[in-house]
């Protein structure tokens, strides 16, 4: 809902699937692809639109952005990985945030200064980073 106000911006799931900006031809083949994964999804989980819609151009959780860093709740959401909740919780996600903050500024890049619209339940845990 606060990503539909044209002043704010959130990152569309297209963009955290294939993040370097793109020419318009390739913005097209990259919302193609990142629809087809989204097809993947919809055959492994035919329910999960019900309780969460996702799609390529529509805001993402921002808890991918920090995936790379090996610091994400993510990985427990979605694996079974024994231990990784306590792990993640002991663990300092100032070098996350670092990745999370360029990543967008990487996507903002060619943007006019909209503002940053973020959801992830990540962020709940680390308030004080």
């Amino acid at each position: 809902l606060l990503s539909a106000d044209p002043a704010n911006r959130a990152p569309l799931t297209w963009e955290v699937m294939e993040p370097s900006p793109p020419t318009n031809a390739e913005k097209q083949r990259r919302i193609r692809r990142a629809s087809q994964t989204l097809a993947c999804l919809e055959w492994m989980a035919p329910n999960f639109r019900k309780l969460h819609p996702v799609g390529a151009e529509l805001p993402q959780e921002c808890v991918s952005l920090m995936s790379p860093s090996f610091l994400s709740d993510q990985f427990d959401t979605m694996y079974n990985v024994p231990g990784y909740r306590e792990w993640f919780l002991r663990q300092d996600l100032r070098p996350s945030y670092e990745f999370h903050r360029r990543f967008l500024q990487h996507l903002q890049q060619r943007e006019n200064g909209r503002r940053w619209v973020l959801k992830a339940p990540t962020h709940t845990f680390v308030l004080s980073t």
